[in-house]
């Protein structure tokens, strides 16, 4: 993929853990731009979340959401 608008959301739950994912992105004549929001807890998984859009979008800006709460919790 070259370039992508669009907007994406996600959410599951495993090991007493919901994992929200939002995505979304506009077109961008300067190639990638990428906002990686990402709990603490996996802050060092940045540069695996990169590379996975690295590896299918070319030209965007990017912005991607992800949080992580105890099953249970209120949003």
């Amino acid at each position: 993929m070259k370039s992508m608008t669009g907007y994406g959301a996600a959410e599951g739950k495993a090991k007493g853990k919901v994992v929200r994912a939002q995505l979304s992105s506009v077109n961008s004549k300067r190639g990638l731009d990428l906002n990686i929001s990402l709990p603490r807890s996996l802050e060092d998984q940045e540069t695996f979340v990169r590379e996975i859009i690295k590896a299918q979008v070319t030209r965007a800006r990017v912005n991607v959401g992800l949080t992580v709460q105890d099953e249970g919790t209120p949003k």
